[in-house]
């Protein structure tokens, strides 16, 4: 039997008359998918055909294509670039033919007696393979294919998901098949924050006893890299600057504010507090930024990636900043307005330096968020226009947008939330809980020209020493109502049938599980 399941809209076209469109079952939605009779067939007498113009960029993505291919049908298809040898059961690559499929990501698909891709870019033929597997998967004999053409291409260029490996180490294994989940939905980073105020979790040789017990070593690293390569995914590390610093202040005391204010902070507890560990890295020392440009420049290496995100989160308010004397200080013998210009142009500087190494700056939208009359967050100097901002904070978001920042967004809470904080969020109306039937059926994701793309982060508060696969219970459903939302529509009536397509589709972990 093949796959007849489809989604059917109805609209009308210039003229008045009523067009049939049929959605292929697959996530995200296709762009546009027109379905005909009769079926394709997968057989052992097929191959995997090739233009010989293609075949050097898609020579990895087809040999993994090849590998998953036998596990969803049983069948191993040869594979050659010889156009003529073209037959009845073939799938053929050949160069974009469709406008659509000529974007990066954009490929186009023919479904005869064939299965034809047309794409320009290696991640344009990855996505339309992608596209043939979950149809596959969903065929009761898994070699069947409902013929039909259409094309297909992501709205939004930034698609990603972040975990938080800083407060809980989540294992090398665990990572990969996050990657390839997102790999399945069509979603193109994986944001890894790296440090939290209690865990350093990068092996460091410059500065070897920083990383905690649980830690990934450079040799993890080239794995998760090498890996994420193999299925398109950029991975975006993170080192939390200068705040959420407590271990690099515990591991070198001089690197630390003296001053009281600047050592304290709710985020790492009372307890924290009370020992006297200080969670801010004093931005006014030079040896601060020789310190931290160092370990930046033993890190920014390993990831091939085009960014690398340096915090900027979560530094104390204007009441603490003010009572700290050397910050004070500082903006006085610098010329600035406020003392939060001090740790804006240290981020600054920072970013500059992550731009000499190749790499463009991420960090968060802290600097810019100010929650009542009490807890002011004042400045004057603003991050460079060059770092992508990554926006948390909703009522923040379109003065950024609108003063030309290039931004991923995150929203912490409210309408579009993208937060799964499971230790707080355990059901709607909780803080960190996403509400995925809202984020499905009535969210409108900004279409400001500046906003790059979205992602959904994954918090570890509180919940440390629970189980990785405890967080795919809460992060599960909203991964892929994310990855439908930002690469096209809204292709089912309600998130509940939504939810019967993710089923059928089922997971990338689930049928290849990290080991190809």
């Amino acid at each position: 039997m093949v796959l007849r399941l489809f989604i059917f809209t109805i609209s009308l076209n210039f003229f008045g008359s009523i067009t049939l469109h049929a959605q292929a079952q697959v996530i995200p939605a296709l762009q546009q998918w027109a379905s005909k009779k009769g079926t394709f067939l997968l057989t052992s007498k097929s191959s995997i055909v090739v233009d010989p113009s293609v075949y050097n960029f898609v020579q990895e993505d087809l040999t993994i294509f090849q590998e998953e291919l036998y596990k969803v049908s049983n069948l191993r298809l040869a594979l050659n670039a010889d156009l003529t040898s073209r037959e009845v059961g073939d799938i053929v690559l050949l160069p974009s033919q469709n406008p659509a499929a000529a974007q990066p990501e954009g490929y186009s698909i023919t479904i005869t007696d064939q299965v034809t891709i047309s794409a320009a870019t290696g991640a344009g033929f990855f996505y339309g393979l992608q596209t043939i597997l979950q149809s596959l998967v969903q065929s009761s004999d898994k070699v069947s294919l409902t013929r039909g053409s259409g094309y297909d291409y992501p709205i939004y260029k930034e698609r990603g998901v972040m975990l938080d490996v800083g407060r809980k180490f989540f294992e090398v294994a665990y990572i990969k098949k996050t990657i390839r989940d997102l790999a399945w939905y069509k979603l193109n980073f994986l944001h890894l924050h790296f440090t939290e105020w209690h865990s350093f979790r990068l092996q460091s040789t410059l500065f070897p006893g920083l990383a905690a017990k649980e830690s990934y070593s450079k040799q993890d690293i080239a794995e998760i890299e090498a890996y994420a390569r193999k299925y398109h995914v950029t991975i975006v590390p993170e080192i939390d600057l200068p705040a959420h610093a407590t271990t690099i202040t515990n591991y070198n005391p001089n690197l630390g504010f003296t001053c009281q204010s600047m050592r304290e902070a709710k985020w790492q507890g009372d307890s924290t507090n009370q020992k006297g560990q200080a969670w801010v890295l004093d931005v006014t020392k030079p040896e601060t930024e020789i310190w931290v440009k160092a370990l930046l420049d033993e890190f920014i290496p390993l990831f091939h990636g085009p960014y690398f995100h340096v915090g900027g989160d979560e530094w104390q308010y204007d009441d603490q900043k003010e009572a700290c004397p050397e910050l004070m200080k500082a903006m006085h013998d610098s010329g600035f307005q406020y003392p939060a210009d001090v740790l804006v142009d240290f981020m600054n500087r920072i970013s500059i330096h992550v731009k000499t190494r190749g790499k463009r700056t991420q960090m968060w939208s802290w600097w810019n968020y100010t929650p009542n009359e009490k807890q002011t967050n004042k400045y004057s100097i603003e991050p460079n226009k060059d770092i992508v901002i990554n926006i948390w904070n909703a009522p923040t978001m379109d003065a950024i947008l609108q003063s030309g920042w290039k931004s991923i967004v995150t929203r912490e809470e409210g309408e579009g939330s993208l937060y799964v904080t499971p230790f707080y969020g355990k059901k709607p109306g909780d803080y960190g809980f996403v509400n995925s039937k809202a984020n499905y059926e009535t969210w409108n994701p900004s279409t400001h020209n500046n906003v790059l793309g979205f992602k959904l982060c994954i918090w570890a508060d509180g919940a440390e020493n629970m189980p990785s696969a405890w967080y795919d219970t809460y992060a599960d459903l909203p991964k892929a109502v994310l990855a439908e939302r930002i690469w096209s529509k809204a292709a089912s009536p309600t998130v509940e049938q939504f939810q019967l397509r993710v089923k059928k589709a089922k997971k990338a972990s689930e049928l290849f599980g990290a080991d190809n």
